[in-house]
């Protein structure tokens, strides 16, 4: 029985008898040692507090390192290109790189990435021409391919890669697109564009022009582009942005375009008879089964997402009624794996925009806050990670890379202390067993560890290892201090210093596949050769 508990059952029989007693309490972080002296009832009853709200506070910190926590960053196309002022490969390869490593080294586990800003390209793609961004004119390839970049580099770090993909946006810019091959969508189909209610279709400025959801062709254009990315590249998910209709929806009457009005008016094209509101958001929800159901039929392991506007339906801007997005309907037919709501407000707000999640999405893991960085200072930031340990969310994504910029260390040192499995899947002891042949030693200053891959695993593959470590055999998932590193599914092999270890004697291993499951850990092996203090 705990010391502690032993003492609670005395002080509730009423013992009055005195203690001489060494008292010692370990954990991985806390040491208490009260050395033989008496302890009357009072004392007695006092030391229990003690010991009590000790434990309390120890709970209380593992609870506030999730062992699952998806800890993203949004890195958009202007983070490593236009703010970059350049077109080089090699320095928007090394941004890239180095951004990577920060977020791992800082305990982040994912990376939004986007590959697809307003109907271009920062990939090889079959249907869409090059960005601009990339070399200066639309359509040119720039010799190299950042979305295979990002991939493979997130992948030999251990990060998940999310592929960001801006939805509905045709355009930007106050010129239209020029000439390219693949020739630009809007250049071929300028009837796709948004009408407002008068059937004018909405004016080329610097922000963006929308393509209507209302009209099938371009669903399944989005469709053929989405299917093209998850052939060609290993992604992790594919992450939906603005996809909804343009800011002012409501107000403008987007999207009154000719094909939506026939549609909407026919039986076949509105066969549940629903008002104008209702049927526009029925296109969005429709685009997002048909997205999702491709996907996964496809590649099953690949996560699909939406960042969506931070509130549903409680202020001025909400997702619901200004831009026809309904994302609790695309939860309900299970056709999203989790949302992003771009919560960036100020802390009282933020936590109001949680509460209101909370009570249309009733599993509270699937919603990932999206927290802008760029709008708060360090402490507003950290309080509001918090409040999604506080209620329960699946984790948050950062907006954006740049803005973390100089932050790394404070996230790290303050929020995100071990590493975490990104959220979602289970304990999977029936399709995926722990790498065989653990093994542990010691060489110079380095701990080494060898493993061979598992004998069983689920389709996809192994998306990373988790190595555990811990002063006693009996090691487990439940704390998530015990996770040493959560390395790349294609290694074999993993060195750490001994500077972060040398307490700790006991290693172990897990799997982790590509639909985020764990195996249980391997034997734990013991490191046999002494390790000395630094």
């Amino acid at each position: 029985m705990p010391a502690f508990l032993f003492f609670y059952l005395a002080v509730l029989m009423g013992a009055k008898v005195c203690l001489k007693n060494m008292i010692v309490i370990f954990t991985n972080k806390y040491y208490i040692k009260v050395l033989k002296f008496e302890m009357g009832m009072k004392a007695i009853e006092k030391s229990f507090l003690f010991l009590f709200l000790l434990m309390l506070l120890i709970q209380c910190e593992k609870r506030a390192y999730p062992l699952r926590e998806t800890r993203g960053i949004w890195m958009s196309r202007f983070d490593y290109t236009y703010f970059r002022k350049t077109h080089n490969p090699d320095s928007i390869r090394g941004y890239i790189y180095k951004t990577f490593q920060e977020a791992k080294e800082a305990n982040f586990n994912a990376v939004f990435f986007q590959a697809r800003g307003n109907a271009d390209a920062f990939y090889d793609s079959k249907y869409e021409p090059w960005s601009s961004l990339l070399s200066g004119k639309l359509g040119k390839n720039p010799g190299w391919d950042p979305l295979a970049f990002a991939v493979e580099t997130a992948h030999e770090m251990g990060l998940e890669l999310h592929v960001w993909f801006n939805t509905f946006p045709a355009w930007r810019g106050k010129k239209p697109p020029s000439n390219s091959t693949p020739v630009h969508p809007l250049i071929q189909h300028p009837d796709w564009l948004v009408c407002d209610r008068y059937g004018k279709p909405m004016k080329l400025t610097s922000g963006y022009v929308s393509f209507s959801p209302g009209i099938p062709a371009v669903q399944e254009h989005l469709l053929r582009v989405i299917e093209d990315i998850i052939t060609k590249y290993d992604v992790d998910g594919i992450h939906f942005d603005y996809i909804r209709y343009p800011e002012a929806a409501n107000a403008r009457g987007y999207s009154h375009d000719k094909i939506s009005l026939e549609r909407f008016g026919s039986e076949r094209g509105n066969p549940l008879g629903l008002n104008w509101d209702d049927w526009q958001r029925e296109q969005i929800t429709t685009f997002v089964a048909k997205a999702y159901n491709l996907v996964k039929d496809i590649k099953p392991w690949i996560r699909v997402s939406a960042a969506v506007i931070g509130r549903y339906n409680r202020s001025s801007w909400n997702a619901y009624n200004i831009v026809y997005q309904d994302p609790r309907r695309w939860m309900e037919l299970d056709k999203i794996d989790f949302l992003v709501p771009m919560m960036y407000l100020d802390v009282k707000t933020f936590e109001a925009a949680i509460k209101e999640w909370k009570e249309i999405i009733p599993f509270s893991s699937s919603v990932l806050a999206g927290i802008g960085l760029y709008r708060l200072d360090i402490r507003e930031a950290i309080e509001q990670v918090r409040l999604t340990r506080k209620y329960n969310l699946g984790g948050f994504v950062v907006f954006s890379s740049t803005s973390l910029n100089g932050k790394w260390d404070v996230f790290r040192k303050n929020l995100l202390r071990y590493p975490s499995l990104s959220s979602g899947g289970f304990v999977d002891s029936v399709h995926v067993s722990p790498p065989g042949k653990f093994a542990v030693f010691s060489k110079g200053d380095s701990i080494c560890f060898m493993w061979c891959h598992p004998s069983k695993i689920s389709e996809g593959g192994v998306k990373s290892f988790l190595i555990l470590f811990s002063p006693t055999p009996e090691i487990t998932l439940e704390s998530p201090e015990n996770i040493l590193a959560v390395v790349s599914g294609d290694l074999n092999g993993f060195e750490s210093k001994f500077r972060s270890v040398y307490k700790r004697a006991y290693f172990s291993i897990c799997t982790v596949d590509r639909f985020n499951n764990v195996s249980i850990p391997a034997k734990p092996v013991k490191l046999k050769k002494e390790m000395r203090r630094p």
